[in-house]
């Protein structure tokens, strides 16, 4: 649908991307609120007992890192990414119903998602609304529409971690891949795959407590973006709430 919606679907889809994989160079991260090291407030790592993962291949450590977060009941990631003069904040949590969040750039344009099963609800500031519809009075509205409509599909995906992942993480089957060294990340001890494929390569952070989960991707030395992103709240509960019908406009054509 329009340029406001392109923008943020190419640049925090086809830009994340590029935190590993370098199809773009252009990337997303976390609200000022989520500066620092987030710590883990999920259940799974109270009493999460070492996984021995360090022991086998960077590969295998990331293939299971990947389908132990791919399946988690919730999670939150955030993040921040620089790259091609831009930057941009991620925040979004997820649970087996939806996700909530926001996704902000530096010119000041932002997004705030939710998703409950398969109603999605968009909220936006004036200048988007001036820019698909000239309504000024549209401005911190939401627009609800159906998860399946292909008109909205790049921001949809931001709210399935199944498809936002695979962005964050696209490591090649060709990419060298060896581990790197060990230490506590957010609170939980992790061992680090790192991928040396030139120009895009990074690290992905995985926990050795309790189930395999990526704990943190970051871009690496020499990449063409920088940044990283984290992923904590594993197991979480994760408040949903569809926003006021007085704040829902739906646009129909």
């Amino acid at each position: 649908m329009r340029r406001v919606l392109s923008l943020f679907a190419v640049l925090l889809l086809a830009g994340t991307a590029g935190l590993l994989a370098g199809c773009d160079d252009r990337q997303p991260s976390p609200p000022p609120a989520q500066a620092g090291n987030p710590t883990p407030t999920g259940p799974v790592y109270r009493s999460g007992k070492p996984n021995g993962l360090e022991k086998r291949p960077a590969r295998e450590i990331l293939a299971k890192a990947l389908a132990a977060t791919r399946g988690a009941t919730s999670l939150r990631i955030t993040g921040t990414y620089r790259s091609g003069g831009q930057t941009f904040d991620l925040d979004m949590r997820y649970d087996a119903t939806g996700a909530r969040g926001e996704h902000r750039l530096s010119e000041g344009e932002s997004l705030r998602i939710v998703r409950i099963q398969n109603e999605v609800w968009l909220r936006a500031g004036e200048r988007f609304w001036r820019d698909i519809v000239g309504a000024r009075s549209f401005r911190d509205k939401y627009l609800r529409f159906p998860a399946d409509d292909p008109r909205y599909a790049g921001v949809v995906d931001l709210t399935y971690p199944d498809r936002l992942i695979p962005k964050l993480i696209a490591v090649g089957p060709r990419d060298p891949l060896v581990k790197g060294e060990i230490k506590v990340v957010n609170g939980v001890r992790a061992v680090e795959v790192v991928d040396r494929a030139s120009r895009r390569g990074g690290s992905i952070w995985v926990a050795l407590q309790g189930p395999p989960y990526v704990v943190r991707v970051e871009a690496g030395v020499g990449s063409r973006a920088s940044g990283s992103v984290d992923f904590f709240d594993y197991g979480a509960p994760v408040k949903l709430t569809a926003p006021d019908p007085r704040q829902v406009v739906e646009l129909t054509g």
